[in-house]
């Protein structure tokens, strides 16, 4: 055990690995940096002495021990957040002190007569808002959607609670936890020590209060990533009216032209090549469509420009090796 300050309270480190928040590094940079990772430790079970306590309430079920276990969860939490990538210590300690906690089916597993210490079991509910769950799946589906896929966030807020076994009833999550409560020599005071208790809890409730926390600049890069998105097809669509409108006059020009070498040809000529010239003008709407007749529609979107251009500059060419044909004769 580490001892944390003269209050006796203590932790044993796990390690585990976080990836930072994207959501983090673009409020910082204005950009998200796609795979920083960071290696934080955080303390899963603790110890907590208690103020001065009756008789009544050195046992596994007291009002007490409910008291120091939910300041070893929360204590617990707020590091949790923190390693998630919220740097704001204090906004941290606020968050966490959003979820509430109460232990259900309190039993005492083992009291030994020659001992003070109780061993214990109980399911601990995790009680979250709402609100709070509302707000951060909002946020979570907003960073998707802007951000494409982030390890730890893929899953819904609700599918996160549920993995590793705990149950989730509305907004009221459940987990199995151990622990063991000791008084003191002089039977003033209580220590609780958790021996086990769920980390998936803990760190998805963390993820979802960081979600939280950051669900207005969430949204704020999803809406400016929109805004690019509109500008970014409006440009596209502007650049594929030009393009379609130099193909259409190239195309004219082209009309134009073989029209003119088809007049100035004798009579005769033209009598003796009237029938290939069917044969080709029906060839070539076969290959290119007719993007001259009066009924084509105008181009409204980015792929009916693209259409338009690929017959229209089809067209073209056939027209002009037609042109070269025609002035043999």
């Amino acid at each position: 055990r580490t001892c944390v300050d003269s209050t006796f309270r203590c932790r044993p480190f796990r390690g585990y690995y976080h990836l930072f928040n994207r959501v983090e590094e673009f409020i910082v940079r204005n950009r998200f940096v796609v795979g920083a990772v960071t290696m934080l430790f955080v303390m899963l079970a603790g110890c907590e002495k208690s103020p001065t306590i009756s008789k009544k309430e050195d046992n596994c079920s007291s009002p007490t021990a409910e008291a120091l276990y939910s300041d070893i969860f929360h204590r617990n939490l707020a590091k949790t957040i923190q390693s998630e990538g919220l740097k704001d210590e204090a906004l941290a300690r606020t968050l966490s002190q959003q979820i509430s906690t109460r232990l259900e089916g309190v039993r005492t597993t083992q009291n030994d007569p020659n001992s003070t210490k109780k061993f214990c079991e109980a399911e601990v509910a995790y009680v979250i808002p709402s609100d709070v769950l509302k707000i951060a799946e909002d946020a979570r589906q907003q960073m998707i959607e802007t951000f494409g896929s982030m390890n730890g966030y893929n899953q819904t807020v609700y599918d996160m609670l549920q993995s590793g076994g705990s149950k989730l009833d509305a907004n009221v999550v459940r987990s199995t936890l151990a622990y063991n409560v000791q008084p003191t020599d002089d039977k003033t005071s209580l220590y609780l020590k958790v021996s086990s208790d769920s980390d998936v809890v803990t760190d998805s409730i963390a993820k979802i209060l960081y979600l939280k926390s950051k669900a207005t600049d969430i949204s704020q890069a999803k809406q400016k990533a929109d805004a690019e998105k509109v500008e970014s097809e409006a440009n596209e669509l502007m650049a594929s009216k030009e393009h379609y409108l130099l193909a259409k006059q190239e195309n004219k020009n082209s009309r134009d032209k073989i029209n003119a070498i088809w007049k100035y040809l004798s009579a005769e000529t033209q009598s003796s090549l009237l029938q290939e010239q069917k044969a080709w003008v029906a060839d070539k709407r076969v290959s290119c469509g007719e993007p001259n007749a009066k009924a084509a529609p105008t181009p409204l979107s980015k792929v009916e420009y693209e259409t338009a251009i690929e017959q229209l500059n089809c067209d073209t060419e056939k027209t002009k090796a037609r042109i070269e044909y025609l002035n043999q004769f």
